[in-house]
């Protein structure tokens, strides 16, 4: 029996409101308190590692893991981790795969079960990279050609001349697993010291406070020290021997290559539909992993560009076309109880129409033999490339868009 639209205040994802939730009663019983996040804190144990725009809240994660049939946990939109770091912590099984290499080296650095003396050797080896850094800054204040081509608007020119300097000695070190995590400490802390406006806003900061010399060196140890310790409560959560997250860069479209009916849930947050373009969120961060993001440009679902080189209409018809080649593509891996919990938001377009995205969900649910068994609905207000935060022109009606908690399952 699905039941009609009720109103609850409560909070999808970190902001409050009234919440909509329309649905199968059994299943809007734990999606709501999935929903709820009121109170909770989105930085416990390693999730404030790292920066990821539009990320899921842990406690959504947590909560709708609890739900999950038997076998894998998987996450194919895993961004900086948090679903497969949850589910390590649930003890079960899980794989995260994301498109973009960066979301791998993330995750990788939030779910290291690592002892005492290793994470005393990640700040011991910060504090080593920082002085030889200083030791060999060039004293010309000057980085080769190509790498001031590439990043130099970015960067004030003494932060430019600091990043180059750490960049160059990680690359003399050997390639080790302390080394790869010194490369995500560098990375959670350089769009700070660019002139990028903020993780999710990828243009020049009108506002940016100057970065002088050294200001980066400081924080690259701060945050290694800062880890070291967030790995420290980590290593106390986890119990001995539990097994770590498998992760590979794929397609969220790719089939999952499991076992048939070995997938438990998957727990994911999609692109919204010409929202943003995500692969430059990690412009700043491809240097220091040595990353061409090519590829994860040209396949990426649901971009914001796509939306404004075909039209809102139709780069919504390819969203909905691309949902259902994902869903697709994991249904043969499903367990016959699985769920399908989605993290996912209406887009927008320029001159601030909304596009809705649970019709696009539903329509792909549908081709690919799943339903819409629950949802939890709150309203967000139009910011950003196209949307309006206050009001509307005159003699136009308002509009607004909403963030969802979506639960699809198998067709009985």
């Amino acid at each position: 029996m699905t039941k009609g639209p009720r109103k609850k205040r409560t909070a999808l994802a970190q902001v409050g409101g009234a919440v909509k939730s329309v649905g199968d009663p059994t299943v809007l019983a734990w999606l709501e308190r999935a929903a709820d996040v009121t109170g909770g804190d989105a930085r416990t144990l390693t999730h404030g590692f790292h920066a990821w725009p539009a990320r899921m809240h842990p406690l959504t994660a947590r909560r709708a893991i609890k739900q999950a049939a038997p076998g894998w946990i998987v996450d194919p939109f895993m961004g900086g981790g948090t679903v497969p770091l949850e589910a390590m912590l649930a003890g079960r099984s899980a794989l995260g795969r994301d498109l973009n290499p960066v979301a791998i080296e993330v995750a990788w650095a939030r779910s290291r079960r690592w002892d005492k003396p290793r994470r005393n050797g990640l700040v011991e080896a910060a504090s080593e990279v920082v002085q030889h850094a200083k030791k060999e800054r060039p004293k010309d204040k000057r980085v080769p050609k190509a790498f001031f081509d590439a990043e130099g608007a970015w960067y004030d020119p003494p932060a430019l001349v600091d990043l180059w300097c750490l960049l160059q000695q990680l690359d003399k070190r050997r390639d080790d697993p302390q080394t790869r995590m010194l490369r995500v400490v560098l990375s959670s802390v350089v769009v700070k010291a660019s002139r990028q406006a903020s993780d999710s806003i990828t243009r020049i900061d009108r506002d940016h406070r100057f970065v002088p010399k050294y200001r980066l060196f400081d924080w690259f140890v701060a945050r290694a020290e800062e880890h070291a310790n967030n790995l420290k409560a980590l290593f106390k959560a986890i119990a001995d021997g539990a097994e770590g997250p498998q992760f590979k860069v794929s397609d969220g479209r790719a089939a999952l290559a499991l076992e048939p009916g070995s997938v438990g849930m998957i727990c994911s947050s999609p692109p919204y539909p010409g929202t943003y373009d995500y692969v430059d969120h990690h412009r700043r961060r491809y240097p220091i992993f040595g990353i061409d993001a090519g590829e994860a440009t040209k396949k990426e679902l649901g971009s914001r560009r796509e939306q404004r080189k075909l039209g809102h209409e139709e780069a919504a018809r390819r969203y909905a076309q691309d949902m259902a080649a994902a869903f697709k593509a994991w249904r043969p891996a499903l367990h016959a109880e699985a769920k399908i919990v989605l993290v996912v938001g209406d887009g927008q377009y320029k001159g601030g129409g909304v596009v809705k995205v649970v019709p696009l969900i539903k329509e792909a649910a549908e081709k690919a033999g799943l339903r819409l068994t629950g949802r939890v609905a709150q309203r967000r207000d139009m910011r950003g490339h196209t949307g309006r935060s206050r009001g509307a022109p005159r003699g136009r009606k308002r509009t607004h868009k909403a963030e969802f908690l979506l639960c699809l399952e198998l067709n009985p």
